[in-house]
């Protein structure tokens, strides 16, 4: 995740001038903004909430010794 974020980051960084949207958006992009966003936002969020594999604790480190 660490490592796509940084990729991200250096692509906004050096401003390319890549642009993904028109500047006011077309209606088609409109459109497939309003069909796919909906469907990638809760997806997206959580890939970047808990990553690829969410990490797990072994429960012999949670045992308690006394």
């Amino acid at each position: 995740m660490q490592l796509i974020q940084r990729a991200v980051h250096r692509l906004i960084g050096a401003g390319s001038g890549m642009h993904a949207l028109s500047n006011p958006p077309t209606a088609l992009q409109r459109a497939f903004l309003r069909t796919v966003m909906p469907l990638v936002r809760p997806r997206a969020a959580r890939m970047v909430g808990y990553g690829f594999r969410p990490e797990t604790v072994d429960e012999s480190v949670l045992r308690v010794q006394v």
